[in-house]
């Protein structure tokens, strides 16, 4: 999974991409995660560099919420820390 940046407005938008999906919410992200199959693995290394607002990585309970809903589908979610 990759959250891309797009600079064409007056505030940055984020869209996740996972493969050659895009999504601009985590709704729905969550959409098409909850179709996957149990089993399913999903890597996400975002890196260090933050310009704020990003979703999920601005928010601890959000990306809890987010963690609690993959591991209810038993898809396995590694978090690849930045540093």
């Amino acid at each position: 999974m990759d959250l891309v940046y797009i600079f064409e407005g007056k505030t940055p938008e984020f869209i996740f991409v996972v493969g050659n999906s895009g999504f601009r919410s985590v709704s729905t992200l969550k959409d098409f995660l909850g179709g996957l199959p149990a089993g399913s693995e999903l890597t996400w290394a975002p890196g260090c560099k933050r310009m704020g607002g990003e979703p999920l990585l601005s928010s601890e309970s959000e990306m809890n919420n987010f963690r609690k809903f993959l591991e209810e589908r038993g898809i396995k979610f590694t978090l690849v820390p930045s540093g």
